[in-house]
Parts: C-alpha cells; structure tokens; sequence
C-alpha cells in the first residue's frame, strides 16, 4: 500500500511537471514563430514598458519628421521668392545708376524708367502672391509665427518658431527712378534690399535648420529602431536549443508516465491474485 501511494504521489508530481513543460513549451514556440521574447507585460515587465516607450518616441518622431518636412518644402518656396525679389531688386539698382551715369543719354534714360516700373511691378506681385498653401509667405507675422514645429514628442513646449517682422518685408511700390532727389530714390531701393537680404537670410537659416533637426531624428529614429529590435528579438539559437530539451523533456515524462501507471496496474493484479 505504501508503494502504491508513493508511485501515486510521483505519478501526480510527473503530470504536474508535464502540464508545467506543456505551458513552457507553448511559450517557446510561440517566441520561435514570432520572433519576439514577449508577448505582454507579464512575460517581461521591465523590457514590455521599455519597448513600449521606444515604440512612443518612434512614432512621436515621425510625426514630427513629416511636420519638419512641411516645414522644409514651405522654406524652399520662401528662399526661392526670396532670391527671386532679392535678385530684382539688385536689377533695380543697377538700372539707378546707369540712370543716374553722367554718360546715360536721355532716350536710354526714359528705357532705364520703363524697365524699373516692369520690374518694380513684378516684385510687388511676388510679393503679394507668396503663398504655399495657406501661408503667405512674405508679411508681418507679428507675434504669431509663420509656421511653428514641435521639436520634443516627450516636450510639447519645445517649438521651432518660423517668423518674419516688417524688417523682412519687401515693398517695392514707393520706389521711383528720375522723379524725385537722387540720393532719396538711392535710399529707398538700398532699404527695401536691406528688408530683401534679411528676408532671404532667415529663410537660408530656417531651412538649414530644419532640415538638420529632420535629420537628427531621423538617425534617432534608427537607433530606437536597433534597441527596440535588441528589447524585443528572440535569440532563435538558444530558443530552438530549449525547445529541443523540452520536447525531450515531454518525451520522457510521457514514457515515465506510462511505466508508472503500468507498475500501478501490475501491483493491482498481484495484490487482487493474492
């Protein structure tokens, strides 16, 4: 009787061990086919919330990258109408002191008029309709930005503020060639170059700006990619090395298993022979 409770005990204790393997086993397989060490937070408290907050950061700075994207395609359109009223402003003045050249003849003078007024018109034109999208891209912002671009997905606070004053702005339209002081119209053109070079200036500091922070987070971004890959990766090596040894494990149980019950069952028939 002894015997018999004490093969009852190591028959319970080997299904025990058995449903335990079964369960470890499961597990196993599952990170082998899923290629990851857990599954939820229980698995792996630490390393779950860790990845987690990879998983947060990457996707705050993608949004991010697409804003400094918007960004970057709204600055390319300021530099570039920049340039362009800078670079006819300059053909203003050229066309100012050839005017003003004691050698200029009266009817080159009058050409040297007609050309500033076509000019002078065209860069009011640019100016007023220097749009991207809604935007408009040359004016006053004031105290409100132009564009303002989160920088921190952890920090919404921390902006990138694109912003331009009236010492950026360019006005072209009061500007006059032969109808009033020399040294006035000079002076007025000079201004409205002044308002031209700093407008164009920032631009080029805005978008080099932005594009570098793009950048940086982009290779950030790489980088959570690689350590969200080191947190959650299975080691297929030493996950396959104990599937093996389990399944082994299981089949041995299982033979054990058997020997057990078949002593049980044989100690029964001599117990009830005798």
């Amino acid at each position: 009787m002894l015997i018999s409770a004490d093969m009852t005990t190591t028959s319970l204790k080997l299904t025990e061990h058995y449903q335990l393997n079964e369960f470890q086993l499961s597990q196993n397989m599952l990170r082998v086919a899923s290629g990851k060490r857990f599954q939820r937070p229980a698995d792996s408290i630490p390393d779950y919330f860790r990845s987690q907050q990879f998983r947060a950061d990457i996707k705050g700075q993608t949004q991010i990258q697409r804003e400094l994207s918007i960004g970057s395609a709204l600055l390319g359109t300021a530099k570039e109408i920049g340039q362009s009223v800078f670079e006819d402003l300059g053909k203003l003045q050229e066309l100012m002191n050839h005017y003003y050249d004691p050698t200029t003849t009266a009817d080159e003078r009058q050409a040297d008029q007609a050309d500033f007024s076509a000019i002078k018109n065209r860069i009011t034109d640019t100016v007023e309709n220097a749009y991207y999208d809604d935007w408009k891209l040359i004016q006053d912002n004031g105290n409100t930005p132009l564009l303002s671009i989160v920088l921190d997905p952890r920090d919404i606070n921390m902006k990138y503020d694109i912003q331009y004053d009236a010492g950026d702005v360019t006005d072209a339209s009061g500007l006059t060639l032969g109808s009033g002081a020399q040294a006035a119209e000079e002076a007025a053109l000079q201004n409205e170059l002044d308002h031209a070079a700093s407008y164009l200036a920032k631009s080029i500091v805005y978008s080099d700006s932005v594009l570098s922070h793009r950048d940086m987070l982009a290779g950030k971004n790489v980088r959570y990619l690689e350590s969200l890959d080191n947190t959650e990766a299975v080691d297929d090596g030493a996950e396959m090395m104990a599937l093996a040894k389990r399944n082994l494990s299981q089949q041995m149980t299982v033979s054990m298993i058997a020997q057990s019950n078949m002593f049980r069952s044989a100690l029964a028939a001599l117990i009830k022979t005798g």
